[in-house]
């Protein structure tokens, strides 16, 4: 079970791993320690349930916003 603030952390750590495949020189960690952040960040990562029903909040639509297409 994945609670809200492993969600909340789980975003702000996608990002960082995510920006790890731009890195460069000795910054830039090997493959399998790309993959081992990204996979680690993904763990909790809000599912698309949990990304459907912020677009729904209406205090949130500032945030995120879904387009009713």
């Amino acid at each position: 079970m994945t609670l809200p603030t492993e969600r909340y952390y789980a975003i702000m750590a996608l990002k960082r791993a995510a920006l790890l495949i731009f890195e460069r020189g000795k910054k830039r960690p090997s493959l399998s320690g790309m993959r081992h952040a990204i996979r680690s960040a993904l763990r909790h990562y809000p599912s698309q349930w949990d990304i459907e029903r912020i677009a729904e909040c209406k205090k949130c639509r500032k945030i995120i916003e879904k387009d009713e297409k």
